[in-house]
């Protein structure tokens, strides 16, 4: 970066030369007042002006506080992701939109994966706030040790990352319910990582066992 002093105006203004993935070569404007007056500070390209926005999380000021105390910035990296990956604040918005024309029909809930117990839980909650009137049910199979505690949707729990045979017949009963819908009916689909091992269920000529071993030695 390259910090010039515009001799235009009363006060200075930075000017920071980013590299685009081709090499050429961008500027870009942004003031140091009032957000900052620190060139250490991050910077992030805010989509609706163009311009760069200084940002770090709301404990970590400086570059130089990284630098001195870097665990301290990664743990707060790491809170902000886990924090916009909560499905309590990710999912509503969805929600939201899937509820402007409702169904006529039933509304079920599917899902696999190590989030879906924590899904389910919060098509829970926003269901119970905006529509307690409105029918709900499902089933959603997440890893052992994650369960959610639901009142509308079941929630089982299996193996991750070998699948064993909870997931199995719990992915059997939700093809089963899934085949038992009409036209009229909406499926809410909750897929996480893990989905493919706690969603598993083997083809005619494949045994679970099979599925196992292969895993395992993956």
């Amino acid at each position: 970066h390259r910090y010039l002093q515009d001799k235009s105006n009363s006060r200075s203004v930075d000017y920071a030369t980013l590299s685009h993935p081709n090499n050429h070569p961008f500027n870009y404007r942004w003031s140091a007042n009032p957000i900052t007056t620190d060139p250490t500070h991050f910077l992030l390209l805010d989509l609706a002006t163009g311009w760069p926005r200084p940002y770090l999380p709301a404990n970590v000021k400086t570059l130089e506080s990284v630098l001195q105390d870097p665990a301290k910035f990664l743990n707060a990296l790491f809170a902000a992701a886990v924090a916009a990956a909560d499905p309590a604040h990710c999912l509503p918005p969805h929600l939201e939109q899937i509820l402007a024309s409702p169904p006529k029909g039933r509304t079920v809930v599917l899902g696999a994966g190590k989030a879906g117990g924590s899904m389910a839980r919060a098509v829970e909650d926003f269901w119970a706030l905006h529509c307690p009137e409105r029918p709900l049910e499902g089933l959603v199979v997440t890893r052992y040790g994650h369960g959610v505690p639901c009142d509308r949707i079941e929630v089982i729990e299996a193996a991750h990352p070998v699948p064993d045979a909870a997931g199995r017949a719990t992915a059997g009963r939700i093809l089963a319910l899934a085949e038992g819908l009409t036209e009229d009916d909406l499926v809410l689909c909750l897929i996480s990582g893990g989905g493919s091992a706690l969603l598993s269920l083997p083809a005619d000529n494949i045994t679970l066992e099979d599925k196992q071993a292969v895993t395992r030695d993956l």
